[in-house]
């Protein structure tokens, strides 16, 4: 019997995700997971300059190129399925430009208990039960405490780990908290560049999307 190949891992960390835990009574519970999370991460890598930070979500598609196929885990307060934005690369639709998404699995971990069904979507439609709304293999959404997260970080057994700031979504405080972090660990954002493939396939895509609503 011949073995399916493991797709290559992805984790990629949306600190806004941290921003659904502000709660009146506990102001300074979001960032206390944050920094647990931050802290779990450095001690299961082997070292913080295998983490990759970058400022936009949007950025992470530079390191993604060369991929046929990745199974993708986004912790995040968004799905970034956004439809809305004209359909230029941005931080609600990236992931609509992932080049190997036909060959890919997507799985959304947000922290909604979905009281509001489409919280956090960027979208109107449920892309997760309509499969004919987005390009990817699979794609899939879970609630995930922080301590869930904690566990992901700590089992997963990733390829390649991104830490995103976010910081037009995410609060002040969440973003002082990572630079905070990022200082005292010595290490910078980065920020990858483009390639020529990249910018192709990000124009065909385009061109499919141009009729979207």
């Amino acid at each position: 019997m011949k073995l399916s190949k493991r797709l290559p891992k992805i984790l990629s960390i949306d600190i806004d995700y941290f921003d659904e835990f502000d709660y009146p009574k506990e102001s300074d519970l979001r960032v206390r997971y944050l920094e647990e999370a931050l802290r779990v991460l450095k001690e299961s890598v082997w070292s913080l300059d295998d983490v990759i930070f970058i400022r936009d979500h949007h950025k992470i598609l530079n390191f993604l190129d060369d991929y046929t196929g990745i199974e993708l885990l986004n912790v995040d307060f968004h799905s970034d399925f956004c439809s809305n934005c004209d359909q230029a690369v941005c931080y609600g639709t990236w992931n609509r430009f992932v080049m190997c998404q036909e060959n890919s699995v997507f799985r959304w971990y947000h922290p909604h208990n979905r009281d509001n069904i489409y919280r956090g979507y960027c979208n109107d439609v449920d892309v997760f039960k309509n499969n004919n709304s987005h390009s990817w293999k699979t794609a899939e959404e879970k609630s995930v405490t922080p301590y869930g997260v904690n566990y992901l970080i700590e089992t997963g057994g990733f390829d390649k780990i991104f830490v995103v700031e976010s910081s037009d979504y995410s609060s002040d405080i969440l973003v002082e908290c990572l630079r905070s972090f990022m200082k005292e660990n010595n290490v910078k954002f980065s920020g990858g560049k483009r390639s020529e493939k990249l910018n192709s396939y990000i124009r065909r895509r385009r061109k499919m999307y141009k009729n979207c609503v």
